[in-house]
């Protein structure tokens, strides 16, 4: 499935800490995400929800903190497929935090920057 990553305004990817999960391109926006530092291009985690509300949880765990800046992007996904494509990343990445992750089939999509 070929899907949309988001960036931020510049083009460039997203600060974590510095987006306005506030604004209206969140309100009800639910799909996957991907967290990576900007030192190393290492993805720290993969995940699927309401985009906005995971973010912001996500700028408050102990690891986000400790990695130095963080990047980020998003894409929506319809709610019966983000596990699959969830499970389809962390397979690809190998994130260094949160394991656990659906035990579905991979839905294959286009990695972000791709």
């Amino acid at each position: 499935m070929r899907v949309h990553w988001n960036k931020c305004g510049d083009g460039d990817w997203c600060n974590l800490f510095d987006l306005e999960l506030n604004h209206a391109h969140f309100n009800g926006l639910g799909g996957v995400y991907v967290i990576w530092r900007a030192s190393d291009g290492r993805v720290v985690y993969v995940g699927s929800g309401e985009i906005a509300a995971r973010l912001m949880e996500h700028r408050r765990a102990t690891w986000a903190t400790t990695q130095g800046a963080l990047l980020a992007t998003w894409t929506p996904i319809p709610e019966g497929q983000r596990a699959g494509v969830e499970r389809f990343l962390a397979h690809q990445f190998n994130p260094l935090e949160g394991k656990a992750y659906p035990a579905v089939a991979p839905i294959t999509v286009n990695l972000p920057g791709q």
